[in-house]
C-alpha cells in the first residue's frame, strides 16, 4: 500500500496594535483564516488532507503551520506534491494582496503572463500575481472568509491593522485606515448578470480531459477551458474508438456564458465555456474533410 506523503508550511498572521486582544476577535479571525486555508486546499488540491496547528509568537499574533497529506500514488500526477503546503499559504498571501489590490470593486482585466497572472483594477494599476491565485477570482468561496477577518478586525478598535507573511515571501501589512477599502465583497456580494450564446467553431486540442472529470483546454485565438457535455461522444473517447493526434481539431456547438461588470461589460477571466455537441473530428493534414465521430 502507498505511503502517505506529508508537507508542511508556515503562514504567519498578525492582529497588529496592543499586547492584548479581546478573544472574540482572535477565535472569529482564526475561524476565518481555517475557513479560508481549508477551502483553498479542497480548491487548488482536493486529493490533499489538510491540518490546520497554530502557534503563538508574541502577544497578538499567531502563527499557522499547515500540514497536507497526499497519497504517494497520486504524486505520479502531480510531482508537486511535496509542495502542496507551500503552495496553499503562498495562495492565501496572494489571496489577501490581490483583494488588496481591487479593493471594493471588480478588476478591471485579467491577463496571464507565463507563470503569472496580470490584474488590472477599476484605476488602471495593473499587479503580477501567482497564475494560481486565478482561482481567487473564479472561485467566491474564497472571498467571504478575506471579508469576515477585515469586519471582525474593524470591529475591535484595539486592531490597528493586520499583517500576514508566508514561509519565504514578503511580508504584507493593511492598515486599520484601509479597512474600508477591502471590506465588501465583489464576487460573492449579489447575483452576477450574465450574457449566454451559442456557436459553432473550430477548435485544437490542447489538453484533454483524461480523468474524465475536468474540462479540456482547446485553442484558437486564445486557450479556453471547456467541459463537453456530448455524452456519445465522450463514451466513444473514453472507450478507445477515437485516438487523439497532434494539431488534431474538434468541430464543436459552444455554448458561452460571460459575467457582466456593472458597466454590462465582459469581466475578464470569468468566462465559462461548455461543448453541447462535438460536430466532427478534423484530422490534422485533411482539414477540408471531416470525420464524424
Amino acid at each position: 500500500m502507498d505511503e502517505p506523503t506529508l508537507s508542511t508550511a508556515n503562514l504567519s498572521f498578525t492582529l497588529d496594535g496592543e499586547d492584548e486582544i479581546d478573544i472574540q476577535t482572535l477565535i472569529g479571525v482564526m475561524d476565518s483564516l481555517s475557513d479560508l486555508l481549508n477551502v483553498t486546499a479542497s480548491t487548488c488540491y482536493p486529493d490533499a488532507k489538510c491540518q490546520v496547528k497554530v502557534a503563538a509568537t508574541r502577544p497578538g499574533s499567531f502563527s499557522i503551520e499547515l500540514k497536507t497529506l497526499a497519497l504517494a500514488a497520486y504524486s505520479l500526477l502531480a510531482p508537486d506534491v511535496v509542495s502542496y503546503a507551500a503552495n496553499i499559504v503562498n495562495c492565501v498571501n496572494a489571496f489577501f494582496s490581490i483583494k488588496r489590490h481591487i479593493g471594493n470593486g471588480h478588476h478591471k482585466s485579467i491577463k496571464t503572463s507565463g507563470d503569472k497572472i496580470e490584474i488590472e483594477n477599476q484605476v488602471g494599476e495593473i499587479k503580477s500575481f501567482p497564475s494560481q491565485a486565478q482561482v481567487y477570482i473564479d472561485n467566491p468561496k474564497l472571498e467571504k472568509p478575506i471579508i469576515n477577518i477585515f469586519a471582525i478586525s474593524g470591529d475591535n478598535a484595539d486592531v490597528a491593522g493586520i499583517s500576514i507573511k508566508a514561509d519565504g515571501g514578503k511580508k504584507l501589512s493593511i492598515s486599520r485606515e484601509e479597512f474600508d477599502e477591502v471590506n465588501k465583497p465583489v464576487y460573492s456580494d449579489s447575483p452576477l448578470k450574465t450574457s449566454v450564446s451559442e456557436s459553432i467553431d473550430t477548435f485544437f486540442i490542447r489538453r484533454p480531459d483524461l480523468l474524465e472529470d475536468g474540462t479540456w483546454t482547446l485553442i484558437k485565438d486564445r486557450n479556453i477551458q471547456a467541459k463537453i457535455s456530448d455524452v456519445k461522444w465522450l463514451s466513444e473517447f473514453q472507450a478507445g474508438k477515437i485516438s487523439l493526434k497532434p494539431k488534431m481539431q474538434l468541430k464543436v456547438r459552444l455554448l458561452t456564458t460571460l459575467v457582466l461588470g456593472d458597466n454590462g461589460l465582459p469581466i475578464s477571466g470569468r468566462a465559462t465555456y461548455e461543448v453541447l455537441e462535438v460536430l466532427a473530428v478534423v484530422m490534422p493534414g485533411n482539414e477540408n474533410e471531416s470525420l464524424l465521430p
